[in-house]
């Protein structure tokens, strides 16, 4: 499956977290930005939940939380 990526998101993470993160990384054999993905993906709640917790708060306009598809 093919992924589209639109932005990048940086951060800092703690320098334990980095080791911890890495040492995955070469136990799954995979590159990190699949790791990351993966766990990511483990811990979000699913967008649609998302979306509409933000539309219960009224603190996004409906149309912010519709994504195009991808070309």
């Amino acid at each position: 499956m093919a992924s589209v990526y639109r932005k990048r998101l940086g951060t800092r993470i703690t320098d334990p977290v980095d080791d911890r993160l890495r040492m995955l990384v070469l136990l799954k054999g995979e590159s990190l930005s699949s790791v990351l993905d993966s766990l990511l993906d483990e811990k979000l709640p699913a967008a649609d939940v998302l979306a509409s917790a933000l539309l219960r708060r009224n603190s996004v306009p409906a149309q912010r939380l519709r994504r195009e598809p991808a070309a």
